[in-house]
């Protein structure tokens, strides 16, 4: 239930938060649930509503989608390493 709505705050903060704003939400749903694949769906839609063409290479939808998933393999491993204790 709670990543539920964790999805729909996302969803709704995609289209009514900067893309920024959209970006840490996302970090912190990955750090929050396991395998939390929404966050490359709304990398995905955050390229098609803030994207522009002919910024440098990182315009390009090849190396973006390379980025975005080395940042979402790279979140992963940082969260496995890192030691949560629950009280």
């Amino acid at each position: 239930m709670k990543r539920a709505f964790f999805d729909i705050i996302l969803c709704i903060g995609l289209f009514a938060l900067p893309w920024y704003a959209t970006a840490i939400l996302a970090i912190i749903g990955m750090f929050l649930f396991d395998r939390f694949y929404e966050y490359l769906g709304i990398a995905v839609f955050v390229y098609a509503l803030y994207g522009v063409e002919g910024l440098g290479w990182f315009s390009d939808p090849l190396w973006y989608s390379v980025s975005v998933l080395a940042l979402y393999l790279g979140l992963q491993e940082l969260r496995r390493s890192i030691i949560f204790y629950t009280s």
